[in-house]
């Protein structure tokens, strides 16, 4: 995942938050895919891929996240399994 500040997302016209270079595993299960823009991590503004690995350390095997994220303009949401 590639952080993407607020100065260049409003330049792209994109929302910031955190693009999805390439999706496996769970990620992939959940539903993303490479280009998503994940916006938000259980309700909170994605602004750094420290989230995603606190979110994945601090839970077990089965937990879920809740993202919130954009694909081609979209708003879409995903539950992502930690495996």
């Amino acid at each position: 995942m590639q952080e993407i500040p607020p100065a260049a997302a409003k330049s792209a016209g994109t929302p910031p938050g955190l693009f999805v270079l390439a999706a496996d595993g769970p990620a992939v299960k959940a539903g993303l895919r490479a280009g998503d823009i994940i916006t938000a991590i259980d309700g909170a503004p994605a602004v750094s891929s420290e989230q995603i690995v606190v979110a994945t350390l601090t839970r077990r095997p089965g937990d879920t996240v809740k993202l919130e994220y954009q694909r081609a303009g979209t708003a879409a949401t995903a539950t992502l399994t930690l495996a």
